[in-house]
């Protein structure tokens, strides 16, 4: 009897696909027929090309050569409300309960709680579901593959595809099942594709394909099969048709159109195209929606490890930055050789027993005392700590030891060198060792760059403030001792600013940017690597729904985190804030959702979890180095700094920094060029991650 379109299901013709060039095919010139209201059981072993099949009829393969048919419609048109996949792993969120399963893929296919919960009853008692309220990460594996079943089944779809949805379940249970779907393809007219492991159940299908090496061998009922080859079971027909591929025996000739047409799809193409200008512009809908962002919120609820990495992470770190960074050393230890002082053991017992500094004798002359004790006696409170030594050699020991990281030392008639070098007119006259005894020799340790800067400047305010006071105990003006450079009041900050208010803006965005990049990662790579991302998209969810969905999401996390970043730098660290504190935040927040979609970008470039964690945290160094928030990218090498521009923190952070510290606003050049940058990047890595998908589609 010939065929016509409407008694066809599911159409594959010439169907060829490998994943790669040099690899063999997974599906070789594949034909296959499957009639509406019967059940086609798929039968092959393991590695032959089920799953590639299933995923193609789905849509979620593209073949090289051959064509497709489902419901008359090529997979990527298909109505998918009309069909129900069941993937061979669970893919299903394990922090969904069992009736939260069911309710998020019925939202999905638009369907009412009422009728969720109708559907759930029915196939609670079909399927012997677990209690509704249990999670299915705490199911066993023939629990979890109930479930997801009932997930396949929930909409009551025309078109079921079913892969291995019986491995590991009871015996009884599985006949359940089987007797289920005998009933709904002979009273309901459903169709069901069902792969399956074993021959005893496939003999209760309609029609069985044998599939090996990427072919179907033959199709036919079990009877047709075992008659035709006169062969007392199936699986001593499918031993038979094996044998004969493997030695060449089987002439695979193409189907004749006339028997079993492929419909031609451009008809239904072009009016599949006269859609209305709201239906082009809408990208989801209300129950789709419903279910993503409640899926997305359930997700961070019910994992305590997110939660913590999402709201202690930014308190943590920014704890940490804001008490370890910036903050001058107040243990610092310097070392001090008095030649003058003599038996005394440090200059306040000289003080108590000698005069320090200059006095005015009765004739007007300025005579000096024990200057060297005058001097230290200026070090201010940066440098509490000092430790005298009697001998250089003693001093030395502890320099290299690691006891002192600065030694100064004063010979023994600084004072008089000093008193003569300031009193004679002409120094031409005065011989090198006075010269040499007036200097203040300072022996420094100077690997670390940080406290040796704080000891110079200490050192040079010292000498400063020493100097205009000898001035005033000889009744001079002290501003002739000044350094004739006068450093006016700046025009952006004051002299009291420290290192880890100047790097603070740089760390707000980073700390911002990397702790939402590292959720969207972890996020989309979990759902991808789990199954969860296909399964979705089958169900007639876009990949541009799941991403925006989950940007909305971490976006909303991204606000309570910047809250407790503010709170805790202007708040609680009282951190000065020249400009807008709403522009501040606006200007991070539209730099956390640029982190968002970077991880989204990473996440779809890479394929393991541990391979998004590895890409992550290989970014943060570079990240920290290349944006200036550290060390100013004009001590780059000009090619780096321009290589710089292209970090999405770069721009941001100098923008933060322009509004913290300089009080300019978004109508300022410098400020929203930050905003645009951050804009820019938002739509570059939404753009590369959409791009990326489509080619990934097409594999």
């Amino acid at each position: 009897m010939k065929m016509g379109e409407d008694d066809v299901a599911v159409t594959v013709r010439g169907a060829r696909k490998q994943y790669s060039k040099d690899s063999r095919f997974v599906l070789d010139n594949l034909d296959m027929t499957v009639m509406k209201g019967t059940i086609y059981g798929l039968l092959g072993a393991s590695g032959c090309g089920k799953t590639t099949l299933l995923s193609s009829l789905v849509g979620m393969r593209k073949l090289q050569a051959g064509q497709i048919s489902v419901l008359g419609q090529p997979p990527e048109r298909a109505h998918v409300k009309s069909i129900g996949y069941m993937p061979q792993d669970v893919a299903l969120v394990g922090e969904f309960s069992v009736k939260g399963a069911l309710q998020h893929y019925g939202w999905i296919f638009n369907m009412t709680d009422e009728e969720i919960d109708a559907r759930f009853e029915f196939l609670s008692n079909l399927l012997d579901l677990p209690p509704a309220d249990r999670l299915v990460k705490n199911l066993s594996g023939g629990q979890q593959r109930r479930v997801s079943l009932a997930v396949v089944l929930v909409h009551n779809p025309d078109l079921l595809i079913l892969d291995e949805p019986t491995v590991g379940l009871d015996p009884v249970l599985r006949q359940s099942i089987w007797d289920y779907l005998v009933k709904i393809a002979v009273e309901e007219k459903k169709t069901i594709i069902i792969t399956t492991h074993y021959i005893e159940e496939a003999n209760q299908a309609h029609q069985l394909g044998l599939m090996r090496n990427g072919k179907i061998l033959e199709e036919g009922s079990p009877q047709e099969l075992q008659a035709k080859y006169n062969c007392p079971t199936t699986e001593s027909v499918f031993l038979l048709l094996s044998q004969k591929q493997q030695k060449g025996l089987i002439d695979f000739k193409p189907v004749s159109p006339s028997r079993d047409p492929v419909k031609n799809y451009s008809e239904d193409i072009r009016k599949s195209s006269n859609y209305s200008l709201w239906d082009r512009l809408r990208f989801t809908n209300k129950g789709h929606a419903k279910a993503l962002l409640s899926k997305n919120f359930l997700r961070f609820k019910r994992h305590p490890g997110t939660l913590m990495f999402a709201f202690v992470f930014p308190v943590l770190q920014m704890c940490t930055f804001l008490l370890a960074v910036g903050r001058v050393p107040n243990d610092m230890t310097v070392g001090i050789i008095n030649e003058e002082i003599g038996n005394y053991s440090n200059c306040r017992e000289y003080g108590a027993n000698n005069p320090v500094g200059g006095q005015l004798s009765q004739d007007g002359v300025c005579e000096f005392k024990g200057l060297a004790c005058k001097f230290i006696n200026n070090i201010g409170d940066k440098l509490p700590v000092k430790t005298y030594y009697r001998t250089k050699e003693e001093a030395m020991e502890a320099v290299k030891m690691g006891k002192i990281h600065n030694l100064i030392h004063f010979s023994g008639n600084y004072t008089e060198a000093v008193a003569l070098i300031r009193d004679s007119s002409v120094t031409e006259d005065i011989p090198d060792s006075d010269i040499q005894s007036r200097e203040i020799n300072v022996i420094r340790d100077v690997l670390d760059h940080s406290l040796t800067d704080i000891v110079e400047k200490e050192l040079y305010d010292a000498y400063k403030k020493y100097r205009e006071s000898l001035a005033e105990d000889c009744n001079e003006n002290p501003r002739s001792e000044r350094i004739p450079i006068h450093f006016n009041d700046p025009v952006y900050g004051n002299e009291d600013k420290t290192y880890r208010d100047l790097i603070a803006p740089g760390m707000i965005a980073l700390v911002a940017v990397f702790l939402t990049m590292g959720i969207s990662t972890s996020a989309i790579t979990t759902e991808r690597t789990e199954g969860i991302w296909e399964r979705t998209i089958v169900a007639g969810v876009s990949p541009t729904e799941i991403l925006i969905f989950h940007t909305i999401t971490l976006s909303l996390v991204s606000i309570v985190q910047i809250l407790e970043i503010f709170v805790l730098t202007f708040t609680i660290f009282d951190m000065d804030c020249e400009g807008d504190k709403l522009t501040v935040f606006f200007l991070v927040y539209i730099q956390s959702i640029a982190g968002i979609t970077f991880g989204i970008c990473v996440s779809v470039i890479t394929k393991t979890v541990t391979e998004a964690n590895y890409a992550s945290v290989g970014l943060f160094y570079p990240f920290i180095t290349l944006t200036g928030c550290f060390w100013p990218i004009e001590g780059m090498p000009s090619y780096l700094r321009y290589i710089s521009y292209f970090v999405p923190l770069t721009i941001t952070s100098q923008s933060l920094s322009n509004i913290i510290h300089r009080g300019w606003g978004l109508d300022h050049f410098h400020v929203y060029k930050g905003v645009l940058s951050s804009v820019g990047f938002i739509f570059f890595f939404t753009g590369l991650s959409t791009i990326l998908l489509r080619c990934e589609k097409r594999r």
